[in-house]
């Protein structure tokens, strides 16, 4: 939990309690409120891989983007949620925030928010061995970013599909994706890897 200079004493004193459980931490951030911020900070804490402490930010920051009714903070906060609990090994709860935030993503008609929503669930589903779920998701996310002209993410969906069709054993649809993936990366000047075979995530 953070507390975020809290100064009601009923806060206090709800926070104190809470200190006093073995299984909660209260994190104290005297900086000026700015839940923005809370989650930018969250997203350095899974930077710097220092997850227990990106989550309790997150999960600070996200009643607020609720209460505020701002479901494009909403969203963003839940992606990064489910990208926290991904790199724990906790699928169940990554793939619910995900879902979360993809609805409210289409609750405002952010296709690109989408876009990188199913991608991070492709992600989370092939990191739990659901490779069907997964490599739809991949492919919605291939069809979503050819809707949008978002050619980047093309390359990264067709090169998450090359990474998860050969690792189920189906060599040339692996074949077909990745060198998709190169055709558009070398088009648009990113970096890429020249030999498909090096592509292993």
């Amino acid at each position: 939990m953070v507390d975020n200079g809290s100064t009601e004493s009923s806060t206090l004193l709800y926070l104190e309690r809470l200190a006093a459980n073995p299984r909660v931490r209260v994190l104290r951030d005297e900086l000026p409120f700015n839940y923005a911020d809370l989650n930018n900070l969250a997203v350095a804490y899974i930077e710097l891989g220092r997850f227990t402490e990106a989550l309790s930010r997150l999960h600070s920051a996200l009643p607020l983007f609720i209460d505020t009714h701002d479901r494009y903070g909403e969203a963003v906060c839940l992606v990064n949620l489910a990208d926290g609990y991904r790199e724990l090994g906790q699928y169940d709860l990554a793939e619910d925030c995900a879902l979360r935030a993809r609805r409210a993503q289409q609750a405002i008609e952010d296709r690109r928010g989408v876009r990188f929503t199913l991608q991070a669930l492709g992600d989370i589903l092939a990191d739990s061995g659901r490779t069907e779920e997964a490599t739809a998701r991949y492919e919605e996310t291939v069809a979503i970013c050819t809707e949008l002209g978002d050619r980047r993410g093309m390359a990264r969906a067709h090169e998450a599909l090359g990474r998860i069709l050969r690792a189920d054993g189906q060599l040339d649809a692996a074949l077909v994706h990745q060198r998709a993936a190169d055709a558009i990366f070398a088009d648009i000047g990113s970096p890429q890897r020249t030999d498909p075979a090096q592509h292993d995530g």
